[in-house]
């Protein structure tokens, strides 16, 4: 099932310093900005609702612990997994669970402004770099209230909705990451020849670049939660070729169709054999609850 759009939550905090320097035959604008981005939002793959982890269930959560295996404790930590019991929300998705995922990103964005004159508009070429960038995912699995994580059922379950926390925990996402988040940018822009060209405006315009890659990388992970509930049926059959199905979530013919903005600049770091090593992050998942 497709997803319906996640909300999103961004807050941020400007501070921008700005030097003008005056020439005869030029005008020379630089701006370095410090933003202090602390984005939060929610993909979530079936339901737009979004849930807090400061709902998390500590009674549902001390069960599961209880009698999970270690290398799906690892993936509670890694993961930053909470647990919540909501029967409404599952019957409206028509669900026996769900797992939503967010992730934060935390950066100091730098940015240099140089005018290239005016033709109908003011045209400026924007300089776009990040420093000390940071990326946390967090997990939240929806269960029944009814649900019991020491029945055959319950370990059927947390097996099918840790293998979507595998797949947002993949080593490979913070390889790509540098690319796709963070790397260095430089365009044209055109603003009104009637209006000032500002620091806000330049700001507003990078946050803007930003979230366009922000939101490639949800989709992207997105269209992996897909690929396994198709594959596996939601969770009620077994994956054929597991360990294949897990290996190839980043190889560049499973990304054609999602026409990423990012893929064109990425292609030869997919066709890399150490970004593809994955080790026992997935092979660990078969040796059962």
């Amino acid at each position: 099932m497709v997803p319906l759009p996640a909300r999103q939550r961004l807050r941020g905090n400007y501070l921008f310093l700005v030097a003008v320097f005056c020439r005869p035959f030029s005008l020379l604008l630089t701006a370095i900005a410090w933003v202090a981005l602390n984005g939060c939002f929610l993909a979530n793959r079936l339901h737009s609702q979004e849930v807090d982890p400061a709902e998390a269930d500590e009674e549902i959560t001390r069960q599961i612990v209880r009698v999970a295996p270690p290398h799906i404790l690892h993936l509670i930590d890694v993961g930053s997994v909470r647990f919540v019991r909501d029967d409404a929300q599952l019957r409206k998705a028509n669900r026996v669970a769900l797992t939503h995922f967010r992730f934060e990103i935390r950066n100091r964005v730098q940015f240099r402004v140089q005018p290239l004159g005016s033709n109908g508009a003011h045209q400026v070429r924007i300089a776009l770099s990040l420093q000390e960038p940071k990326l946390k995912l967090h997990h939240i699995v929806v269960l029944p209230s009814d649900f019991n994580p020491a029945t055959p059922r319950g370990e059927q379950i947390l097996k099918h909705e840790f293998d979507h926390v595998a797949i947002t925990t993949d080593p490979r996402i913070e390889r790509l990451a540098p690319k796709v988040l963070w790397s260095a940018e430089t365009w044209v822009e055109s603003f009104p020849i009637d209006a000032p060209v500002t620091q806000e405006l330049i700001g507003k315009k990078c946050g803007e670049r930003l979230d366009e890659r922000r939101k490639n990388f949800e989709l992207l992970l997105s269209h992996f939660y897909r690929q396994l509930d198709t594959v596996s049926r939601d969770g009620t059959a077994a994956i054929d070729s597991r360990s294949a199905f897990f290996e190839k979530l980043y190889f560049e013919e499973n990304l054609k169709e999602l026409e990423l903005a990012f893929l064109p600049k990425v292609k030869s770091l997919l066709s890399s054999k150490k970004f593809q090593e994955t080790g026992n992050h997935y092979k660990l998942l078969d040796v059962g609850w």
